[in-house]
């Protein structure tokens, strides 16, 4: 697979390495960019995607995951969907960490976790922050593996499925932005953190 910048646009092709055919499947509208795409197992392919927008005559910026058969059918965003019930801006939409390839129907994504209203519900979350999901790629389905944790940055994975680290800044107000990024790294299949 590969992303095409000839025509003034970005487009995901794939390539048959046997034949020489390529097949268009996605392309972007000039308002989003990809940014990067890969396989996530033999039939599905992800791609990161990023836009801006304008709220309330501001520009915002915004980050999104795409996964698409090698068909070029069943898109689907995966991870954190914007929701009325979100209080804030949903601009982390889901970030890859890790291919699961002993899991092919599986990856493992770093999303914000963003609180919901109780309006008018019992239903509600005041948690918030990054957190790690295990995200179907085919129907988006989560499972939570690690936080949120308010204050990270980011998380790593040791490639086996594993978080191991997570960044967060430090020596700022927003604890998010910073000058500083302390790591924090935990054992195999622990829970704390160091």
């Amino acid at each position: 697979s590969f992303i095409d910048h000839s025509r003034g646009y970005e487009g995901l092709k794939i390539a048959n390495v046997e034949t020489g055919e390529i097949t268009p499947l996605i392309r972007s509208d000039g308002e989003v960019r990809m940014t990067s795409c890969l396989w996530l197992n033999n039939d599905r392919l992800g791609c990161q995607m990023l836009g801006s927008s304008n709220v309330d005559g501001k520009l915002v910026g915004y980050q999104r995951f795409l996964a698409i058969d090698k068909d070029g059918e069943n898109t689907r965003q995966l991870g954190q969907r914007a929701t009325a019930r979100h209080v804030g801006l949903n601009q982390f939409g889901g970030q890859l960490i890790d291919i699961l390839p002993d899991d092919p129907e599986h990856v493992l994504m770093s999303l914000e976790q963003l609180r919901t209203s109780r309006t008018g519900s019992q239903i509600g979350s005041e948690e918030e922050g990054f957190t790690v999901q295990r995200v179907d790629v085919d129907n988006n389905r989560m499972a939570k593996i690690v936080g949120p944790i308010d204050r990270a940055a980011f998380f790593a994975t040791d490639t086996k499925g594993e978080v191991r680290i997570f960044g967060e800044y430090s020596g700022h107000s927003d604890q998010r932005y910073g000058p500083v990024m302390e790591l924090h790294v935990r054992e195999p299949s622990g829970h704390g953190w160091t």
